[in-house]
């Protein structure tokens, strides 16, 4: 639960699980719908950053820490976009799955100085648990939350208020951690 910008993109994600186009309006999935979406979308994100964290921790890929991190930054701010502008976007586990990709550099950063060098597989997969653990902790929370927050409000408040008001907080945020890393501000 250390890394807040991968809690806001998993957060920013979840934004728009429970919605669904019905007959052509926007609609409420069902609590089972939704878990099962979010699994979807979960599963896309750990494929991909547990790709290239192991591929990263091991040496045989490397970016510069700047751009990953300017990257990561990037990935809350696009979804935050994408989540005013389109609240059911289909195949949003591609898109997941590619800015894990992002994301597990970012992991590998962070792990590989503290990595033995002589066994890595051990630390590499305790360590992809710890991450999976701290994700399933934020869903937990974030799911029911918003569950509840469009339930009580309705889904033309939810989408007409809430979702513009917390992406643009969101992607406000990314916005910053982009200049911070991306300028050495």
């Amino acid at each position: 639960l250390y890394g807040m910008d991968h809690i806001l993109f998993l957060v920013s994600l979840m934004m728009v699980m429970g919605l669904c186009r019905v007959e052509g309006t926007l609609g409420q999935r069902s609590v089972g719908e939704t878990i099962r979406n979010a699994g979807v979308i979960a599963t896309a994100f750990t494929l991909g950053h547990s790709i290239t964290l192991a591929m990263a921790a091991v040496g045989w890929i490397w970016l510069p820490s700047r751009f990953v991190e300017s990257m990561i930054a990037v990935s809350i701010v696009y979804v935050a976009i994408e989540n005013m502008l389109r609240p059911d976007p289909p195949r949003r586990y591609l898109l997941t799955f590619a800015f894990g990709l992002v994301h597990g550099m970012g992991f590998a950063s962070m792990l590989r100085p503290l990595l033995p060098p002589e066994d890595v597989v051990v630390p590499l997969l305790v360590f992809n648990l710890g991450v999976e653990a701290g994700q399933v902790a934020v869903l937990a929370v974030a799911i029911p939350v918003l569950g509840i927050l469009m339930r009580t409000l309705g889904v033309p408040r939810y989408r007409r208020y809430v979702l513009p008001a917390s992406s643009m907080l969101l992607a406000v945020a990314g916005l910053v951690w982009f200049a911070e890393r991306a300028f050495a501000l």
